[in-house]
């Protein structure tokens, strides 16, 4: 395992000059002999081609073009591991960071879960969802090539290799690559952070830092790792909004701010394997809501107030730390582009209740209750949120999350929202409490703040 600075070195080394536009694309006559990423069956580092012709497969899960391949892969089943010539191979590359989604994708489409995780977009950054054709020795044949006839992808295999091509299928050094697959979140955080720290820093870059501070928070709620992963993240789509680095900023921010449809393809994927009789395990984290909600230039209802769970503040305020609150927003950042229309504002906050060091939630007791007060010009679709969406931490540690859209006036540039979360915990010494956490949340709205 190398130290964190030798892994922040080889990554500061990598050629991160290049601009958003000239990031590495596959091209006929690059080689993809050795090049490793990780097994999604196995976790482990393996190299994408070897033993014979592949077909690659690209792209995000929420790409419909990569879906719609990967379906498309599936039609010509037998075909391609059996027609005339040699067997062809497919290998599915899923720009996922999350290894359980990325295998219930292919489970759904493919019917296998065999394939590729590339979370960090280090194979051919500067495609979208693209396809390949490789040969035994690794030299790709040809790309974008057309999925419906296995005999006229062999044919093009049958054609003379063409000249080796000197450009790179990655921005990333082979050592860069590798300290990301062995690196545990603390050494893959730094490392990207130091990338994307550099003068000649990318937007993927800032995505790449984003991603790994996500993947932090997520396993164990680190204290400002959500705010970290949401500034890259926005940051990387105000400069290159129509990039696949602005993917994530569309991802987790509001409606309004989306553009592709299918985000909520793990409900369909779940569904449609149960339907075949497939049991599939639970995803763990599971997506926010965020993640499943697609575009919309409608805005959501508000709904009638509720009651507030503590109006009287009879619930003892916690002043031991038993809980921690961790809270992140995530503007739609169409507003920021110029010339932007003073339509009404949105974003999209989202907050993590965990318990402090030493603390558990009560496992008999209800879950936590979050409070949410606005302004006036300001609105939620509710008051009394009840997060649901666990996720397990260590030492027998759990998180309680929860995501909501905020509506603000045209011309406001942020909102502020109060509120407290209420919940059952066992204390340092097993003993139970019912402790309040008081909150006070500043949204981004617009530029200026």
């Amino acid at each position: 395992m190398f130290s964190l600075p030798i892994v922040a070195a080889l990554f500061a080394c990598a050629p991160s000059a290049l601009q958003e536009a000239s990031l590495p694309v596959l091209q006929p006559g690059a080689s993809l002999a050795g090049f490793q990423l990780a097994d999604l069956v196995t976790g482990a580092p393996r190299e994408l081609v070897g033993g014979g012709p592949v077909l690659l497969v690209l792209g995000a899960p929420h790409d419909d073009t990569l879906r719609a391949a990967l379906a498309q892969v599936r039609r010509l089943g037998r075909e391609l591991a059996e027609g005339e010539g040699p067997a062809l191979r497919t290998v599915p590359v899923v720009r996922e960071l999350h290894a359980d989604r990325a295998r219930l994708l292919l489970e759904w489409l493919v019917g296998a879960p065999d394939g590729f995780s590339d979370p960090f977009h280090t194979l051919a950054p500067g495609a979208r969802a693209t396809t390949a054709l490789v040969d035994a020795a690794g030299l790709v044949v040809a790309v974008d090539v057309p999925l419906d006839d296995a005999a006229a992808l062999r044919a093009l295999l049958r054609k003379p290799a063409p000249a080796p091509a000197a450009a790179p299928v990655s921005d990333l050094t082979a050592e860069a690559r590798a300290a990301l697959l062995r690196a545990d979140l603390d050494e893959a955080v730094q490392a990207l952070e130091a990338r994307a720290s550099a003068a000649a820093a990318t937007p993927l870059d800032l995505a790449r830092a984003g991603h790994a501070r996500w993947l932090r928070h997520l396993a164990r709620t680190g204290p400002g790792d959500a705010v970290a992963a949401f500034g890259h993240w926005r940051a990387a789509a105000l400069r290159a909004p129509d990039s696949a680095a602005a993917e994530p900023a569309r991802r987790f921010g509001p409606r309004l701010a989306k553009r592709a449809g299918g985000a909520d393809w793990p409900l369909r994927a779940r569904y449609e394997l149960a339907e075949r009789g497939v049991d599939v395990a639970d995803l763990a984290p599971p997506p926010t809501a965020a993640e499943l909600l697609g575009p919309s230039t409608e805005l959501p209802r508000l709904a009638e107030r509720e009651v507030a769970p503590d109006p009287a503040r009879e619930v003892a305020a916690d002043t031991d730390g038993l809980l921690r609150v961790e809270t992140a927003d995530m503007p739609n950042i169409d507003h920021f582009a110029p010339g932007a229309a003073a339509e009404v504002a949105t974003a999209r906050v989202f907050i993590t209740v965990v318990p402090g060091e030493g603390v558990l939630f009560d496992p008999d007791a209800p879950a936590p209750v979050l409070w949410i007060v606005v302004p006036q010009g300001v609105g939620i679709d509710r008051n009394l949120y009840v997060p649901v969406a666990r996720r397990p931490l260590a030492l027998a540690r759990t998180a309680y999350d929860v995501d909501f859209e905020v509506l603000a006036a045209p011309g406001m540039q942020s909102a502020v929202l109060r509120g407290y979360v209420l919940a059952h915990v066992l204390d340092r010494q097993g003993r139970r409490a019912h402790v309040r956490r008081d909150l006070r949340i500043t949204c981004t709205l617009r530029p200026g703040t």
